[in-house]
């Protein structure tokens, strides 16, 4: 049952050997994955293209639900299933939009929907198990349908960033740091990486200069700096950005 073997059974620091072979095969094939989503997605019509949406975040859901069923079954609750890690988040908030699009979530979307998932593939503290363990497949494809789900939205237009709206993934934030600080103290985890940087990341910097006490604030500050920069680069470049309106 390796294929199917628990996270938690492999020693740490993990499996994994950053940009080695393995990781460098699975990189590219998340970039040509994420590339020909995002064009199937802007070939097909309005319908077309909500449907693609909804099997997409729809398949991201079921795929959380395999793994925690799968883990249960085969090794006993892991409570790093939990879906309270930036990128479960996102694909329950991407999800949610597929439903039901509205502002909130794509402005959410906008800032965390990418940036983090690209972040976990490109450091992945994850990886304890084999590059072709279930677990270790699921969550490199699952990393890449998210940022392709928001890539779809930006590139169709769908989602209209605004820095008026940074106001709303803050509140996310804020909201949830509370809710996730109480989690990793009660359950011994390191949810949104608040408690210690991911190893290898480049949070370890910022751990490093400011130490923990000043950790989590520095963090939350250059969140918003880059939420800001972000913004502004969007906006700054909207103009160079071909919106493709779906054929009727």
């Amino acid at each position: 049952m390796q294929f199917f073997g628990q996270l938690e059974s492999y020693p740490l620091p993990g499996y994994h050997h950053l940009f080695d072979l393995g990781d460098l095969i699975w990189l590219l094939v998340i970039f040509v994955g994420i590339i020909s989503l995002v064009k199937l997605y802007m070939q097909q019509q309005h319908s077309g293209r909500r449907k693609m949406l909804l099997w997409l975040t729809g398949g991201l859901m079921a795929y959380r639900v395999v793994v925690l069923i799968s883990s249960i079954l085969l090794h006993g609750f892991w409570v790093q299933w939990i879906p309270l890690q930036i990128c479960p988040l996102m694909m329950i908030v991407a999800f949610a939009y597929a439903l039901k699009p509205n502002r909130f979530a794509g402005a959410v979307l906008f800032t965390m929907g990418v940036t983090s998932p690209a972040l976990a593939i490109l450091f992945p503290d994850w990886l304890m198990a084999p590059y072709f363990n279930f677990y270790s497949i699921g969550s490199y494809i699952s990393h890449g349908i998210l940022i392709a789900v928001v890539m779809m939205l930006l590139r169709s237009g769908e989602i209209h960033p605004k820095i008026q709206e940074i106001w709303m993934p803050m509140l996310f934030v804020f909201v949830g740091l509370p809710i996730v600080t109480f989690a990793n103290h009660h359950l011994a985890m390191n949810f949104w990486m608040i408690a210690k940087p991911s190893i290898g990341s480049p949070l370890v910097g910022i751990y490093n200069q400011v130490g923990a006490e000043f950790y989590v604030p520095t963090l939350m500050l250059a969140e918003i700096i880059f939420w800001v920069l972000l913004y502004t680069f969007y906006n700054t470049n909207q103009n160079k950005i071909q919106v493709a309106s779906p054929t009727e």
